[in-house]
């Protein structure tokens, strides 16, 4: 027993000689200062935690409150009702905002067909995802041109443009969901039959254990 318990049950033995106070009373008192003295000092312990769970979360607060300079939602953008699938890359030059002082592209070109495949090959940060990254519009070149059937990407309604590309990736990222809800992720609204057309042409779901149902 710590010195100051010892401290609560004299003065509560004493106010109940003198009649101030009954036994069971001063018990009740005890039980809760003990009970609240150690709360207090287990939080008092975890202060260091604490503040750095606040600064944390000011982190990402500040993250979600920053602007962006590619708006979505551009009202005066052109909407991308069909797509044929030309792309042109035209004397790109490009480095990520975080550093600029690495140049990624410098005067690059490329052109690719629509109905062709092609392939680009080359080192890890040659530069391969950083094409994609252009297309799909995550990042704007310093300069040079981004065009898809010869419109720059820029005077397109961005998130019409992205419902017109499909994008797998080396390693996806699934949501704590089942296969048929990440699938309809990729396209507000979705109806259950373009999820089951999707995961046709991709003819992988019906080989999982619990088909559309399996947890992501």
């Amino acid at each position: 027993m710590d010195k100051w318990e010892s401290l609560i049950l004299w003065y509560g033995a004493n106010v109940v000689r003198k009649g101030i106070s009954t036994f069971s009373k001063a018990i009740k008192v005890f039980v809760v200062l003990v009970i609240t003295a150690n709360s207090v000092a287990e939080t008092v312990g975890l202060a260091p935690e604490i503040i750095r769970g606040g600064e944390a979360v000011g982190s990402v607060f500040s993250i979600l409150d920053r602007s962006t300079r590619i708006d979505p939602d551009d009202p005066d953008a052109e909407p991308v009702e069909s797509m044929r699938g030309e792309i042109e890359l035209r004397h790109v030059d490009f480095a990520y905002p975080a550093r600029l002082d690495v140049i990624v592209f410098k005067d690059f070109n490329l052109r690719i067909r629509a109905g062709q495949s092609q392939a680009l090959v080359g080192a890890s940060g040659s530069g391969k995802s950083s094409v994609i990254a252009l297309i799909e519009r995550f990042y704007d070149p310093l300069a040079g041109k981004v065009m898809i059937d010869r419109k720059d990407i820029h005077r397109l309604n961005l998130k019409s443009l992205r419902l017109k590309i499909g994008l797998v990736q080396q390693e996806p990222g699934l949501f704590a969901a089942s296969i048929f809800d990440n699938i309809a992720y990729g396209k507000e609204g979705a109806t259950e039959a373009e999820v089951i057309d999707a995961a046709r042409a991709a003819q992988f779901v019906s080989g999982l254990p619990d088909g559309y149902k399996t947890p992501g």
